[in-house]
């Protein structure tokens, strides 16, 4: 179960784990910001998902979905919009896209200041009466490995398993130049109590 998904590049998901409200449909698993494998919105046409990030956040960068079905385009809708507001009541408009396919969805934004954003989803794929969307992630370089004191983000799900991801790039520990996928800046790789591996290149059975 991965609770937390952060990115590479200096910018992390600021949306996992926030509740959301929506005007229609359901919310399985929490709802999209939720990283469970049954975590999604189901959705009609018309109606709209509200994210509130809980302060205002700078420096938006990407906002990005899928359909439950990782890849299957017959859930994802063909219709949507993205808007984002600070006071919850007056939005701007930053994506607009009509007769969409594809899924997973990525848009580069280049939001300066929100706190609410809001999906409404405007047209559904032919022949299907509901859209789902899944893994929503409002990526932000604010308070990030970039320019903040922490790369990590925690999602509130209840649940005890704090595994984090990235997507790119390499993740150090002891270290904060890391030349691989992993890279220990010493000391001990233990399971339990007991060492498999330590910083001197030595490995125990």
């Amino acid at each position: 179960m991965v609770t937390s998904l952060v990115q590479s590049g200096g910018l992390v998901d600021v949306a996992a784990g926030l509740p959301v409200t929506v005007s229609g449909g359901s919310l399985p698993g929490g709802g999209p910001t939720f990283r469970g494998s049954d975590s999604y919105w189901v959705a009609a046409a018309g109606q709209v998902l509200t994210l509130d990030l809980g302060y205002v956040l700078n420096f938006i960068e990407a906002i990005a979905f899928s359909s439950y079905f990782w890849g299957d385009g017959r859930f994802i809708p063909a219709g949507y919009s993205i808007a984002y507001s600070t006071d919850g009541t007056n939005y701007t408009t930053a994506v607009t896209v009509t007769h969409n396919t594809t899924t997973p969805v990525h848009h580069a934004v280049n939001i300066t200041s929100a706190r609410y954003i809001q999906v409404t989803v405007t047209a559904l794929q032919p022949g299907y009466s509901y859209a789902d969307i899944a893994g929503l992630q409002v990526l932000s370089s604010q308070g990030t490995a970039g320019g903040g004191s922490s790369p990590w983000s925690r999602a509130g799900n209840g649940n005890n398993d704090n595994t984090f991801l990235a997507l790119t790039g390499n993740v150090g520990i002891g270290t904060t130049s890391p030349t691989a996928a992993l890279h220990l800046g010493g000391g001990q790789i233990k399971i339990g109590s007991t060492v498999i591996a330590d910083g001197l290149g030595s490995y125990y059975a």
